[in-house]
C-alpha cells in the first residue's frame, strides 16, 4: 500500500513519512506590543516588505503602541487575506499592525518552509474554509482557528530546509530578472526620448554615427497604410482548422502571443491576411490602458487575420514605425486624439497625426534595428521571468502534501 504522507516530488536522501501536525504545535502566536521599530506590510505577490519600499502613502496611526513585534524569521499574515495568500516569512525585525497576526516558531522549525507551504493551492483553500464571517470581504482566520489546522511536515529539520531553499533561491531568480526586466525597459523608454526629436526639436538629441540632417515633418497616413479587421458572429467561430483571428489578447509585451486563439469558418472571412512585417495594434477595448498596444508580425502565419477592434498597419520601415508607437510623442497623439471619453483610435485620428522622420530610409532602419533587439532582449527577460514563475507553481504543488 503506498504511503499517504509523503510528496509527489521528494528530494533524494529523505525518505518516511511526513508527520502529521497541528499548526499551533508549530507556531505560537506573538503578541508583543512593539511601538519602536520599522513599519513593515504583507503583501500578496510578495510576502512581507518594508513599508517603504511598496511606493503607498502611510496611513498608519502616529500612535503605534498596539503594534505588533515581528522578529527576524516569524511568520505574518493578513488575517483576512490569508485566503488569498497574504503571508510571509520576515528577514527584518519591524512592527505590522495589529490587524495582523504574527507567527514564532515552536522548537526547531524552517520557517521559509512552512511559508511557502501556506502558500500552495491547497493551503489556500484550506485557510479560506477556516476563515471566518459572512462574505468575502469580512473573513478572517485569526491565531485559534489557524493553530487547529492540521498539516503534514518533514520531520527532518534538513529536509525543511532544503525545500525552502529551492523555493528561496527560485524567489531570487525571479526578482533579479524582474529588475533586469524593468531595467531594459527604462533603458528603452530613455533611448526613445534621446534618439526621436521632442516638440519642438528637428533634430534627435542621440544621433547614430555617419547620419545628419534634420528629420521631416510626415502625416503618419502618407507613410504607412492600413487594413481593417474581421467582424463575426458567434457562429461563425470553430473549434480548429479555421482561420486565426487575432484580437487584443493575442497582442502581449509587444509580441504575438497564440495561446487565447479564436478561430472562424474561413468561408466567412472577408478581410485580407496578416502578412510578415505587417503591425497589428489595438484600437478599440472596453480598457483604456489597451488602446494602442501593438506587435510586428514576425513571421508568415497563413490563414490569419485580425479581429474588428484592431488595425493593421502596412509599412515599408515596419520596424521603425514599430519603435515610432512606443514613443511617448504616439502615445500623446493618442491621449489626445481620444480626450476624456472616447475608447478607440479610429481611422480619422490616424489622418490627423504627424511625426518627425529620419530624411533617409538607412537611418530608420538603424534605429528601427536597434529598439527590435532591445525588444527580443525584454521578451526574453519576460518568457524567461514567466517560466521561472511556471516552475515555481509546479513545485509548490507537487513538493508539499
Amino acid at each position: 500500500m503506498p504511503k499517504q504522507n509523503v510528496p509527489a516530488l521528494r528530494l533524494e536522501g529523505f525518505s518516511g513519512e511526513w508527520e502529521l501536525k497541528a499548526i499551533g504545535e508549530l507556531f505560537a502566536e506573538r503578541n508583543e506590543s512593539f511601538p519602536e521599530g520599522e513599519l513593515l506590510s504583507v503583501t500578496l505577490r510578495n510576502g512581507i516588505k518594508r513599508f517603504q519600499e511598496i511606493g503607498r502613502h502611510n496611513t498608519s496611526n502616529e500612535d503605534k503602541s498596539k503594534y505588533k513585534l515581528v522578529e527576524v524569521g516569524d511568520i505574518a499574515y493578513n488575517s483576512m487575506r490569508m485566503w488569498q495568500g497574504a503571508s510571509g516569512v520576515s528577514p527584518w525585525k519591524g512592527i505590522v499592525s495589529p490587524a495582523y497576526t504574527v507567527l514564532k516558531p515552536v522548537g526547531s522549525q524552517d520557517t521559509p518552509f512552512f511559508a511557502y507551504y501556506f502558500k500552495t493551492p491547497f493551503m489556500i483553500q484550506v485557510f479560506q474554509l477556516n476563515s471566518q464571517g459572512l462574505t468575502s470581504d469580512t473573513w478572517n482566520l485569526k491565531y485559534p482557528a489557524l493553530s487547529a489546522i492540521d498539516i503534514c511536515r518533514p520531520q527532518d529539520i534538513e529536509e525543511q530546509q532544503a525545500i525552502g531553499a529551492i523555493f528561496t533561491n527560485l524567489d531570487a531568480a525571479i526578482n533579479q530578472h524582474t529588475l533586469k526586466h524593468k531595467a531594459l525597459q527604462q533603458s528603452k523608454t530613455a533611448l526613445m526620448q534621446r534618439m526621436f526629436p521632442q516638440e519642438g526639436q528637428t533634430v534627435p538629441e542621440l544621433r547614430l554615427e555617419g547620419f545628419d540632417g534634420e528629420w521631416e515633418e510626415k502625416r503618419l497616413v502618407d507613410e504607412v497604410s492600413f487594413f481593417s479587421g474581421l467582424t463575426y458572429t458567434p457562429s461563425d467561430v470553430v473549434e480548429h482548422d479555421g482561420t486565426l483571428v487575432l484580437r487584443s489578447s493575442n497582442v502581449q509585451d509587444g509580441v504575438i502571443a497564440t495561446k487565447d486563439c479564436v478561430y472562424v469558418r474561413t468561408d466567412a472571412v472577408n478581410v485580407q491576411n496578416v502578412r510578415k512585417n505587417d503591425i497589428i495594434m489595438v484600437v478599440r477595448n472596453g480598457s483604456r490602458s489597451l488602446i494602442g498596444k501593438h506587435a510586428v508580425v514576425q513571421k508568415p502565419m497563413p490563414s490569419t487575420v485580425i479581429g474588428a477592434f484592431m488595425t493593421g498597419i502596412r509599412s515599408d520601415q515596419p520596424w521603425f514605425i514599430n519603435a515610432l508607437f512606443d514613443t511617448g510623442l504616439f502615445k500623446y497623439e493618442v491621449d489626445k486624439s481620444m480626450g476624456a471619453t472616447i475608447n478607440q483610435i479610429t481611422g480619422g485620428m490616424f489622418a490627423g497625426m504627424s511625426f518627425f522622420f529620419p530624411p533617409t530610409l538607412e537611418e530608420q532602419q538603424a534605429i528601427g534595428a536597434i529598439f527590435t533587439k532591445l525588444d527580443a532582449l525584454i521578451a526574453a527577460e519576460a518568457q524567461y521571468i514567466k517560466s521561472l514563475s511556471q516552475a515555481k507553481t509546479a513545485l509548490l504543488q507537487r513538493m508539499f502534501i
